[in-house]
């Protein structure tokens, strides 16, 4: 029982750790985004023009209540992505499970 107890605390660390660094990245790209509008407005300022194409974004994500997943994203290919970590995740529960609880 003390592996599943530091296996489940290790996890918590690992998401955690990915949702700091998430926002770390997020705040980096905004500042960078503010940044380049700063430049174009100072550009139209003085007359140059600037052709930019606009950032899509997209984003999934998966619940995992107990060995289900609940899957959802913004488009297909997110929800794919979604849907193969989800399946990912129920073998990885599966493969612990019979692993550790199989007498």
């Amino acid at each position: 029982m003390n592996l599943v107890f530091s296996l489940g605390l290790l996890l918590i660390f690992i998401g955690f750790s990915l949702l700091i660094f998430s926002v770390i990245l997020k705040s980096i790209s905004i500042k960078k985004r503010e940044k380049e509008s700063l430049d174009s407005t100072y550009k139209e300022e003085v007359g140059e023009e600037e052709v930019g194409e606009e950032e899509v974004g997209f984003g999934g994500g998966v619940v995992m209540v107990g060995p289900f997943p609940l899957v959802f994203g913004t488009d297909k290919s997110a929800i794919k992505v979604a849907l193969i970590g989800a399946l990912f995740l129920m073998a990885l529960w599966l493969v612990i499970y019979f692993v550790l609880f199989w007498n």
